[in-house]
C-alpha cells in the first residue's frame, strides 16, 4: 500500500483500492470541465501565456516553441474527451 493510498483511507475512514481513488480523480477532474463548459469555455481557452510562445534565445531549448495545439488534442484523447475537450457523459 503507497503512503498516499493508507493516508487517503485514513482521513477518508474508507477502504478504497488505487484504482477507486484514481477514478474518482478521473470524474472530478471530467465534472470540473464539464462546469466550465457549461459556463462558456471552449477549447480556445485552453491556452497558456504568450511568454510560453517566444522561442529563448540559448539554452537546451534553443529556438523552440512548444506545438500546444497537438499538446492539447493529445491530452484531451489522453482523459477520453473528444476534440473540442468535451469530456464522454458515460463514465
Amino acid at each position: 500500500m503507497t503512503p498516499w493510498l493508507h493516508a487517503l483511507n485514513a482521513i477518508t475512514g474508507k477502504d478504497r483500492t488505487l484504482d477507486d481513488w484514481m477514478r474518482a480523480g478521473r470524474r472530478m477532474v471530467d465534472l470540473k470541465r464539464a462546469y466550465s463548459i457549461a459556463c462558456g469555455i471552449t477549447k480556445a481557452d485552453d491556452t497558456i501565456g504568450k511568454r510560453f510562445f517566444q522561442a529563448i534565445p540559448k539554452g537546451g531549448t534553443k529556438a523552440h516553441v512548444p506545438p500546444l495545439d497537438q499538446l492539447i488534442s493529445r491530452y484531451y484523447a489522453l482523459r477520453g474527451w473528444d476534440a473540442e475537450g468535451r469530456p464522454a457523459t458515460s463514465r
